[in-house]
């Protein structure tokens, strides 16, 4: 199973394995397991090297060691700055203090060990820990040098830490939440609708309504552009056109949660502005396409419109 360090810091032991283990790892200052038996010979015979992967909160995190002898149990600790040197640890003193086992993990052939725990969300970051490993062998029992960890926040990863105001999963700017995973304010762009073409395959079956006073007569298309229900813009009427065309760029400021729509209309059908089509866009979907030259967009079977975003 996979262990897990918990906001209340409470120490699992768990049990020996060849393969990588896992239990539960809580970290708890009120709480302390006693510390195991580690006793050595003045020279220490081994040399290990001992590794981990960044300490970020709601990730897994590997802990590995190299240049242990192969057969031997790793006992990986965790604990704060300073020694340790009490009775327990007969001749090998600890380069932490407060020792807390992690895990454990059988030396392979290689003289590699790994063990893995599952740090929490709700792990503060910044939180400085000191990690060791040891092979309690009576007095033969060696160590690792003492490796300096602290937790982080990954922007980008999608996980929102103390330290990040936003994290959208993503390192792009323009959507809501910078790079920096800062939130952005309202952003600028520039929109521009070039043309539309209204499909008139279905003119004689009504299914959008066409002018009355001349069934053969192309539809009067305009479009309006707003901003959550709100018209901020409406364009001229191109009368009697299946193609018609528009050349205003209208500049618009919006909002992480804003919806920006462009409504087109019949202004000669039957129910008078009858909407032939519309297009949606949130500010990330404006990010995105912003400064990629025209695109084409259709909501349905009757309209296709081409149109064209700049950020400022």
């Amino acid at each position: 199973m996979t262990r897990v360090l918990s906001a209340s810091f409470l120490m699992v032991m768990a049990g020996c394995a060849e393969t990588p283990s896992g239990a539960v790892l809580e970290l708890d200052p009120a709480e302390s397991v006693a510390a195991p038996d580690f006793r050595s010979a003045t020279a220490a015979p081994q040399v290990m090297t001992l590794l981990a992967t960044d300490f970020v909160p709601g990730d897994l995190v590997t802990m590995e060691v190299s240049g242990a002898s192969p057969g031997d149990t790793v006992t990986f600790l965790r604990g704060t700055a300073g020694t340790s040197c009490p009775a327990p640890l007969g001749g090998l003193c600890l380069g932490i203090a407060d020792p807390k086992i992690l895990g454990h993990a059988v030396v392979d052939a290689t003289g590699e060990a790994i063990d893995l725990f599952e740090l929490p969300l709700s792990v503060p970051v910044e939180l400085d820990l000191q990690l060791q490993a040891v092979v309690n062998l009576g007095a033969s029992s060696y160590a690792s040098d003492v490796l300096d960890m602290s937790t982080e926040s990954v922007c980008g990863d999608g996980l929102q830490q103390s330290d990040e105001a936003c994290d959208d999963d993503n390192l792009i700017g323009g959507d809501g939440c910078s790079v920096d995973c800062e939130l952005e304010g309202p952003l600028t762009y520039d929109f521009r609708v070039y043309s539309a073409l209204v499909d008139d395959d279905d003119q004689f079956g009504l299914t959008w309504n066409i002018d009355p006073f001349g069934i053969f007569d192309a539809p009067d298309v305009y479009y309006k552009l707003s901003i959550n229900g709100g018209t901020v813009y409406t364009s001229p009427i191109d009368e009697d056109d299946f193609t018609p065309s528009f050349s205003t760029t209208v500049t618009l400021e919006v909002d992480e949660h804003d919806l920006v729509e462009v409504a087109f209309f019949d202004e000669d059908s039957f129910d008078a502005d009858d909407v032939i089509g519309t297009l949606s866009f949130t500010r990330a979907d404006l990010g995105a396409i912003a400064d990629q030259g025209s695109q084409t967009g259709a909501d349905n079977q009757l309209l296709e419109a081409t149109y064209e975003v700049w950020s400022r």
